[in-house]
């Protein structure tokens, strides 16, 4: 179930950091840059998708500028579904990681990377994920 593709070496953008860059945070795109990534490499999940979406929703300013920016972003990464082998991979992950379901956002989005193929996963300092997550490697922002 948990499975990782060799050929594909994506790292898994979750949304505090998909926010930030959306925001043109110079710290974001600094920590990115640093990362050092190659084209193809970038991804995110449907979920964190939707968490852009609806802080874009309480933001102010323009909403068609907001809806722009979010699927220019859509364009740039690949955006990973919450399917059956995602939730097959929550299931792993929760038995793995017992009382931990009151972090199910960030457990969620950890299963979807994993369950993928993603070899990483850069989250901020805040995120509460599972502590064992078989080959997926966090790091922090």
């Amino acid at each position: 179930m948990l499975r990782l593709l060799e050929a594909v070496s994506m790292k898994c953008i979750d949304t505090p950091l998909l926010l930030d860059l959306l925001l043109g945070r110079p710290s974001a795109r600094r920590w990115l840059k640093g990362a050092s990534v190659t084209e193809g490499e970038l991804a995110t999940t449907e979920y964190n998708m939707t968490e852009l979406a609806l802080e874009a929703h309480s933001q102010k300013g323009s909403p068609l500028h907001r809806v722009e920016a979010l699927e220019n972003l859509r364009r740039e990464l690949t955006v990973l579904p919450v399917d059956r082998e995602s939730y097959r991979t929550l299931s792993v992950l929760l038995r793995k990681n017992p009382g931990r379901t009151a972090n199910l956002p960030g457990t969620l989005v950890a299963a979807t990377a994993l369950a993928h193929g993603s070899t990483h996963l850069w989250t901020d300092k805040k995120r509460a994920l599972p502590a064992v997550l078989g080959p997926l490697k966090v790091q922090r922002y």
